[in-house]
């Protein structure tokens, strides 16, 4: 699970009750909206975070053929005169 630091803890605490009341009309109190990001970053974040991890494979492998592409010396080049 995410540790968000205090400082963020807080922020998200925060962006979750303005969420909560300015899109649903709904008040929460910060413990309660402490206890939503708890299950957010638990049970939520970890698709947002495996894609991130797909996308960060799947550009290095590209570069990586790149590199091969890039890299790639010819043996024998004087020999096939």
């Amino acid at each position: 699970m995410l540790d968000p630091t205090p400082a963020e803890r807080a922020q998200a605490v925060a962006a979750l009750q303005s969420y909560l009341f300015d899109e649903l009309d709904l008040e929460v109190g910060s413990v309660a909206a402490d206890g939503l990001l708890d299950f957010v970053l638990s049970d939520i974040a970890p698709l947002a975070y495996n894609k991130g991890v797909a996308d960060a494979q799947a550009r290095m492998h590209a570069r990586t053929e790149e590199l091969t592409v890039d890299l790639f010396e010819t043996p024998f080049v004087r020999s096939r005169r």
